[in-house]
């Protein structure tokens, strides 16, 4: 699914992710007056590579990682290691809210996490500890690291989430 002219579409297809569904991911891709085929092809294999590059590191991380909307804390991406801790394919994390994998009493509610999400949005990072809630309803302590970031041309919210009852129990 290719569009011509100085600025194109390129549709890249991920197959096996988060419980076997494909994914089709829209890139906007600009190409340069006067770029021949051959250059544009490999504008876009690389584009391919480096798409395949940041899913493999996104995937293979030991932390959980959520990336977020800025404005609504919204899941946009969720890594494997997300949904083997919370117990979620990655289809069902990408319609969770953040209160659903809450304690969800205060301080552990979706909207303390909202303010805390306006802070890393005006650029100032976070890091905290947290009660979590999986799928099964098992409360666990995490450490979550929250920074602005830029990812595809947007400011997203990056959450990294280490796992850390077994710290806290010991404490």
């Amino acid at each position: 699914c290719k569009e011509g002219g100085g600025t194109g579409l390129l549709c890249l297809h991920e197959y096996g992710r988060g419980g076997g569904n494909n994914t089709q991911i829209r890139k906007e891709v600009s190409f340069p007056e006067g770029e021949t085929e051959s250059e544009r092809q490999e504008s876009e294999k690389a584009l391919v590579v480096s798409e395949e590059s940041y899913r493999s590191i996104f995937d293979t991380a030991n932390e959980a990682i959520f990336i977020q909307d800025m404005e609504t804390g919204r899941i946009i991406d969720a890594n494997q290691k997300a949904c083997e801790m919370y117990l979620y394919s990655e289809n069902e994390m990408l319609h969770r809210s953040i209160g659903e994998l809450s304690l969800g009493e205060s301080p552990y509610t979706q909207e303390d996490m909202i303010n805390v999400i306006n802070k890393t949005s005006g650029g100032e990072p976070q890091l905290f500890e947290w009660v979590a809630k999986d799928r099964a309803q098992r409360l666990f302590w995490v450490e979550i690291n929250l920074k602005r970031a830029v990812i595809n041309g947007k400011y997203r919210i990056l959450a990294i989430v280490r796992d850390i009852t077994d710290r806290k129990d010991t404490e």
